[in-house]
């Protein structure tokens, strides 16, 4: 099924500047940046490592797994119901906000540190047509940023099992992906700037890290257009920090 964005909470003319280039701060509006609202303030911290909201009395840094895999995630922002439609938005056969993708992942890219690099990303799983429309849209705004841009990554799809989100993930990151053999030469000694749609538990994406170290990489910065939160967490940000258009008008969702 293809997604509109019917509820995507602009105006016509800003929906419009958004999806085109240039409209990277329009893009962005649609996530949440990483800033806590008071009354979570004083209670809760944001990993700086993997993003996560944690209340301040648990020790959320012994058990963050990208701190202990030596990561740092970058992220658009938090996950909120326009970032899910935009995911949904390009698996779908024909993506119509694509360029919204584009202009966050571009922020993404001017954000991260100046070295020479190689932009990847984590393949999807079955399109509907056999097309990988986010590794379009990075291609797309790595190429205005003019950054190497490969497909380093692929993925074998074998059965799903019947264990945690966790536990699921990190099989999958074991058992189904692998370096491409057309480019695995170019992995030893590169800086790799890792791309997801969206990030989780953070398995999968430190699966594959891990297997692009093990092949040589100097460096993997892993970036992704958001961060889920949890759902008590999501509706207080809905709640204390709703999303609207710079015209006017808020939109809160409460699906």
């Amino acid at each position: 099924m293809t997604i509109t964005l019917t509820k995507l909470p602009l105006c016509s003319d800003c929906k419009i500047a958004a999806n085109s280039p240039g409209g990277e701060k329009l893009s962005l509006s649609l996530l949440w940046p990483p800033i806590l609202p008071p009354d979570l303030g004083q209670s809760h911290s944001v990993c700086s490592d993997c993003m996560e909201i944690y209340p301040r009395q648990r020790p959320h840094h012994r058990s963050c797994p990208f701190r202990t895999a030596g990561l740092r995630l970058m992220s658009g922002g938090w996950a909120t119901p326009f970032s899910e439609e935009l995911r949904h938005d390009v698996r779908s056969s024909a993506p119509r906000f694509s360029g919204i993708m584009t202009n966050i992942l571009g922020s993404l890219l001017r954000s991260t540190p100046d070295l020479p690099a190689i932009v990847t990303s984590i393949p999807m799983r079955s399109h509907p047509i056999g097309r990988d429309y986010f590794f379009d849209a990075i291609s797309a705004a790595a190429g205005l940023h003019q950054v190497q841009v490969l497909k380093l990554v692929t993925r074998n799809k074998k059965q799903s099992t019947r264990k945690s989100v966790r536990q699921v993930r990190q099989s999958i990151a074991a058992l189904e992906y692998m370096i491409s053999p057309e480019f695995d030469h170019q992995v030893p000694g590169s800086n790799i700037l890792l791309f997801d749609d969206n990030v989780t538990t953070g398995a999968t994406m430190i699966g594959v890290a891990n297997l692009l170290r093990a092949k040589g990489a100097q460096s993997v910065i892993p970036l992704s257009l958001d961060r889920t939160i949890s759902p008590r967490l999501r509706q207080i940000l809905l709640d204390q920090k709703p999303i609207s258009c710079p015209h006017g008008g808020i939109h809160s969702d409460r699906r």
